[in-house]
């Protein structure tokens, strides 16, 4: 009886539920071919920068295209065409049905490293922009911080952050293999940051100043958040070392590298002329103290910025359950019930009170 019910049972469309049935088990993803694309395009924006430091030290201050100028905005695009393509692909899938892991804004869904790629690629547009307009009225050479500097440097620090959530979000999702490259490409990406907090505090890290309290004060401020950051994320026990390390190698990379090309000032002022490109200075040891962070974070230590990270703080999974409060009760104690009683006695209040 009960095989005879089932078989009356008919489906009303069953091309359309088919169709639906196949959408629904397409799941988009973000791939290793993005992962490196925006580790290449996070790459070229430190680098450029440095090299661009070499050339005003070396050259003059140059416009547009000067070959650092334009690497830099080569990095921006493309990290800005990254952060479109995922989010068209990834409202594709989910308009059609598809399996989607992302954030929703307006009708539009990504990963939440597209948005903040997109976003700082539109920050780096309205930057530039005002760098134009900010150069033709003040000229070149117009402090070291004017309002588009700063607004440049929040770009750029929003596209390198956008790379790492792009990457820590894809290393819990996929193939073992594709994991394994998230993983790498964390660490990677987290050396871009820590190089790029470097070139911020450029004039801060010279030897001169390395005997001032500043520059112990700022430096103790920023690069272990990032050192902590990007080491508590990553998968291994030595996150932060390996940071470390990455930024150390890109730093003497150019050390090593940038005084093999030939260069003559061309734009004054030069203060200190040579015939070469002139490098940066030697990158600072952080790598030490990034050994002695993973060291204490590997024996259990609580370090200062884990006391709010899940990690650290173990709260307990549920809380005792609370009494139902009873009706007429001051501080637990039960008041004597006034149905069909009169006045109460003041000896019952201070009892009760």
């Amino acid at each position: 009886m009960f095989i005879d019910d089932m078989n009356g049972i008919a489906v009303a469309r069953p091309t359309a539920c088919g169709v639906r049935t196949a959408a629904a088990q397409c799941r988009v993803q973000v791939q290793a071919f993005d992962l490196g694309l925006a580790a290449l395009a996070a790459t070229l924006i430190p680098v450029s920068l440095i090299w661009d430091f070499s050339w005003e030290s070396t050259i003059g201050v140059d416009r547009f295209w000067s070959p650092p100028h334009l690497t830099t905005h080569i990095g921006v695009w493309l990290c800005g065409l990254l952060g479109a393509r995922l989010v068209f692909v990834f409202t594709l899938t989910h308009h059609q049905g598809g399996s989607v892991s992302g954030v929703n804004i307006g009708g539009f869904c990504g990963p939440s490293g597209a948005w903040i790629l997109l976003w700082g690629a539109v920050v780096m547009q309205a930057a530039l922009l005002l760098d134009n307009w900010w150069q033709q009225a003040y000229g070149l050479g117009a402090g070291l911080w004017p309002p588009p500097q700063i607004l440049k440097a929040i770009g750029f620090f929003t596209l390198l952050f956008g790379g790492v959530v792009l990457c820590a979000g894809a290393r819990g999702h996929g193939v073992a293999s594709r994991r394994t490259m998230a993983a790498v490409l964390l660490h990677w990406q987290g050396g871009l940051l820590l190089t790029m907090c470097a070139v911020v505090l450029t004039m801060l890290n010279y030897p001169n100043w390395q005997h001032t309290a500043g520059f112990y004060k700022i430096s103790c401020a920023i690069y272990p958040a990032v050192l902590l950051g990007t080491g508590t994320g990553a998968t291994g026990r030595w996150g932060a070392t390996y940071t470390a390390l990455v930024y150390m190698a890109i730093v003497c990379a150019l050390v090593w590298l940038l005084p093999l090309f030939p260069a003559r000032p061309l734009t004054a002022p030069i203060h200190n002329p040579t015939d070469h490109m002139m490098p940066p200075a030697f990158p600072l040891l952080l790598v030490v103290p990034a050994v002695v962070m993973d060291w204490l974070r590997g024996r259990s230590v609580l370090l200062p910025g884990e006391v709010f990270s899940s990690r650290a703080v173990k709260l307990p999974p549920t809380n005792p359950p609370l009494t139902p409060p009873r009706r007429g009760t001051i501080h637990r104690a039960p008041l004597p019930s006034l149905e069909g009683s009169g006045v109460v006695s003041s000896a019952q209040i201070a009892n009760y009170g």
